[in-house]
């Protein structure tokens, strides 16, 4: 059964197809002896065919007959075609036509080719938008049923054509496109999608002198309807200026100058551009991103450019918006910028009265800096965000750089960036430090980030808290943050682990971990240990909060030492730094400020008139407002110290008063070298310049010294001398002194001092005035050697033979 089946149906596809042979031989007979040779007798009627097919009027002025292949070819001479109103739209001076055997099968007049020699064409876009082709309406009231006939034939070719553009709503000049060529192809299978396969190639009367070329896919049948067509377009441009298409062509950007070759790929739908695609090789490009800035003037501009129509308004909400795309793109400026192989995109989008989604992503695999900051200013960033850049001056280079950000015109929602950077300088700018030099790689988020450093020799400034920036020969480390948000708003974290620092100052690590949280400034949690460090380089350290007055004497007193063991602790609210309570007293509910070091070898100037001490061990502690120096070695002019304890108790006083209580001990001869450089020297009336001594003796000494006037200084010792001696050309020889000698800025006294002269004992007091002029009261035993010794000294040896006997005496100087 199956095989009866099959044999019948060949049989019948035979018989079907031997039918359709005999009847094309027989249509074909009647065109070849009938139609052909009187085939300008039948001009009106094939006109009045066309135009009931076409429904426009159509005159033929002539017409000849043949064959072109299988298929009958007519040419036509001065075809005029009318427009709706009557009148004359388009000319065709030669005209040629091969039918198609698909006219049998398909009912209607089918054309296998249809060529038109050098046709002259207008096309209008009225104000309205309305387009007409030669006074064609490309909508319905204008009958478009002959474009929409052209259409549905198998191949259209026009050659040597000239079109003129004239676009009445765009308010733009005419333009022309000569030598125009163009083939439309659109094969009967096609139709079932509605399929024309259009190039094209021309010289447009601007811009280049050079053939445009375009070729694309069409897709719809109805010209009046161009809401439902959508395809593809390429157009190649060789040496053009690009922006002499601006009255014609919209850009994605505003293209002020630029020439140069590019292939561009338009997709279209819905009566709108959807994207453009482009590879460009252009030069000496201005184009300008944003109003009311300078444009960009590019050398040269070369890569593919991508735009994307982002507009919706048939489903869900209307939205409008678009996205700009660059890829493997070098452009080089005038002014240095130089990037290579760029990749960005750009996307903003808008739904109903939103203020609008923006998003940014870049791939740069190097960029300098200091070349791209003059041009910041045309990137979608707030002001904000801009002037804080400005501010900031960032220099140096960054490699393998990867930015993602997604925000609005004002906020940020989302953003990555990471990337390594070398030789990268900052200037301080409000809370954030400056740096010099910096090398080493970044990562961070709207939510995280991580900060690696693998730095030598740069520098690091810290604004409003230090004075001057920090140099560090090296700096290795990480520095972590994480942001979160939480019922009271973000808190941010960050943590420093080990962060190395070396430089000529001091050598050591860091660790902190301090919590951004609106509360009071932030809560920090700091610790440094630094192996050794050099004195001298202290004023680079100290806080300006300490006042100018304190910095001084600090910058004029600490000279030299080694310091050692060096500890840094902050520890608590921002706000309340450092840390006391209304009395200055540290307040350990608050928090802790605490600086702790070892300086060896020391030197030290406590102030104005008041000799060097030098060999200082000291232990030095910053604690709250307070300072303290204790010092358990050292020497003044070899008086050695026992002890020093020199404090300043409110460091950031209006008046900040500096107080020392030291104890040395050496030789009588070193004590008279210190009175004798310093503010006691005032009280001796130079006594002691010329004072020869000998014995032990140990001083005690208290200071207070008002830091914003050092003259006003108030000091207070006590000189204990044992078993002493002196001797000076106005007095005689004196010793076994015994006795405290006390002083202030203003007196010196002596009590009961027991000494003895020309062998015999004696004791003294003294004391001095307001009016500075000391009294000596002194008394003793005097014996006849005594005498004799004191006339021999006083060259009367004769006199001296004549004493005998001893004798008390007494006396005032």
């Amino acid at each position: 059964m199956v095989k009866k089946s099959l044999l019948w149906i060949y049989r019948f596809l035979f018989w079907l197809l031997g039918i359709a042979v005999v009847i094309v031989l027989i249509v074909a007979l009647a065109i070849q002896f009938l139609v052909l040779p009187n085939i300008d007798q039948y001009k009106d009627k094939i006109a009045d065919f066309a135009s009931q097919s076409s429904k426009q009027k159509v005159i033929i002025g002539s017409i000849k007959a043949g064959w072109q292949g299988i298929n009958p070819h007519l040419s036509l001479s001065n075809i005029d075609i009318f427009d709706a109103q009557n009148r004359p739209a388009l000319q065709l001076k030669n005209t040629e036509v091969s039918l198609s055997w698909l006219s049998i099968p398909l009912l209607e007049t089918h054309l296998a080719k249809l060529v038109i020699r050098a046709p002259e064409l207008t096309i209008r876009r009225v104000a309205s938008g309305e387009v007409f082709v030669g006074g064609i309406s490309m909508r319905g009231a204008s009958k478009p049923d002959l474009p929409n006939w052209l259409l549905r034939q198998t191949r259209l070719e026009v050659l040597d054509a000239k079109v003129v553009w004239l676009d009445e709503m765009r308010g733009a000049p005419s333009l022309s496109l000569d030598k125009l060529n163009v083939e439309i192809f659109s094969p009967p299978w096609k139709s079932l999608i509605k399929g024309h396969r259009i190039t094209l190639s021309a010289l447009p009367s601007v811009g280049t002198n050079n053939p445009i070329i375009i070729s694309g896919n069409l897709y719809g049948n109805d010209v009046s309807h161009t809401e439902e067509w959508n395809g593809n377009l390429s157009l190649e441009l060789k040496n053009a200026n690009i922006a002499a298409f601006k009255p014609w062509l919209d850009y994605p950007v505003d293209i002020q100058s630029g020439t140069g070759t590019t292939k561009t790929v338009l997709d279209f739908s819905d009566r709108q551009l959807r994207s453009m695609t482009s590879d460009v090789s252009l030069e000496h490009v201005q184009m300008q991103l944003k109003p009311d800035v300078a444009p960009i003037l590019l050398n040269k501009l070369a890569g593919k450019l991508n735009w994307t129509n982002l507009s919706t308004g048939h489903t869900g909400k209307p939205s409008t918006g678009q996205s700009f795309n660059v890829e493997h793109l070098t452009f080089s400026t005038n002014s240095g910028l130089s990037l290579q192989d760029l990749a960005a995109t750009y996307t903003e989008t808008a739904i109903e009265s939103a203020q609008g989604y923006k998003a940014l992503s870049v791939k740069l695999t190097h960029i300098s800096l200091a070349s791209i900051t003059p041009y910041l200013a045309q990137l979608p960033l707030s002001a904000e965000t801009l002037q804080t850049i400005t501010s900031l001056a960032p220099t140096g280079s960054l490699d393998n750089l990867v930015l993602n950000w997604q925000g609005t015109q004002s906020t940020t929602k989302t953003y990555q960036f990471n990337s390594k950077f070398n030789s990268l300088n900052m200037l301080a700018y409000e809370k954030i430090p400056g740096f010099d030099n910096l090398t080493g790689e970044i990562q961070a988020n709207q939510n995280s980030g991580k900060l690696t450093l693998h730095t030598q020799n740069a520098k690091l400034d810290f604004k409003d808290i230090l004075r001057w920036p920090i140099p560090a020969s090296k700096l290795d480390g990480e520095v972590n943050w994480s942001i979160q948000d939480t019922n009271t708003g973000k808190i941010a974290k960050v943590d420093v682990s080990k962060l190395n620092i070396s430089s000529p100052h001091l050598t050591g690590t860091l660790d902190g971990h301090y919590i951004m949280d609106g509360n009071k400034g932030g809560y920090l949690d700091l610790k440094a240990k630094f192996e050794h460090g050099d004195a001298k380089y202290a004023p680079f350290y100290y806080p300006t909060i300490l006042g100018k007055n304190t910095l001084h004497w600090l910058d004029t007193s600490i000279l030299a030492g080694h310091i050692k063991d060096i500890n840094l602790t902050v520890k608590g609210r921002l706000a309340d730094f450092p840390f006391v309570d209304n009395k200055n007293n540290l307040d350990s509910k608050l928090g802790l400020f605490r600086v702790t070091a070892k300086i060896n070898d020391g030197v030290i100037e406590y102030g104005t008139g008041w000799p060097l001490v030098e060999g200082l061990g000291i232990n030095l502690l910053f604690e709250g407002k307070r300072m303290e120096l204790n010092a358990n070695s050292g020497h003044v002019f070899n008086n050695q110290i026992v002890t020093s304890k020199t404090t300043i108790a409110q460091l950031d006083a209006d008046d900040p008063i500096l107080n020392i209580v030291s104890e040395l001990k050496g030789q009588v001869v070193d004590g008279i070298k210190f009175v004798n450089n310093s503010p006691v020297a005032t009280l001796t009336q130079g006594f002691t310049d010329d004072l020869k001594t000998s014995g032990q003796a140990k001083l005690n000494l208290s200071l207070k010294i008002p830091l914003n006037d050092i003259e006003r200084a108030e000091y207070k010792g006590a000189y204990q001398i044992t078993n002493g001696a002196m001797e000076s050309p106005d007095i005689p020889a004196i010793s076994r002194i015994n006795g405290l000698l006390e002083f202030t800025e203003n007196s010196l006294t002596a009590k009961n001092i027991k000494a003895a002269a020309f062998g015999a004992p004696l004791a003294f007091n003294l004391a001095s005035g307001k009016d500075k002029v000391i009294r000596v009261n002194a008394k003793g035993r005097l014996t006849d050697d005594a005498i004799k010794q004191f006339f021999i000294s006083q060259n009367l040896v004769k006199g001296s033979n004549y004493i005998s006997g001893n004798t008390d005496w007494s006396g005032d100087i």
